[in-house]
């Protein structure tokens, strides 16, 4: 996690990471998530080989899961925001 200590030296506080399932599962692999927002659009994605929403090495029990102590929803047009802090 360097890069966020460097950042953290120079006040920075706040950093926006965007990406896909692998980003994201990155990100809850390692923990470094204070804020996490999931946008669900009407559409369907799928196939045999696509990847899911979030990637990751996974857990083995859902009580080791990142679980959200507050979330809220919003509406985007179509689309809905969920939006949680572990």
């Amino acid at each position: 996690m360097f890069l966020i200590d460097v950042l953290r030296d120079k006040g920075i506080v706040s950093i926006l990471i965007e990406g896909g399932s692998r980003i994201a599962g990155s990100m809850i692999d390692l923990r470094a998530v204070d804020k996490f927002v999931v946008f669900i659009a009407p559409i369907v994605i799928g196939g045999s080989n696509s990847l899911g929403p979030i990637s990751g090495s996974g857990i083995d029990n859902v009580s080791d899961a990142l679980k959200f102590k507050t979330s809220q929803f919003k509406k985007y047009g179509d689309d809905i925001a969920i939006i949680g802090y572990p």
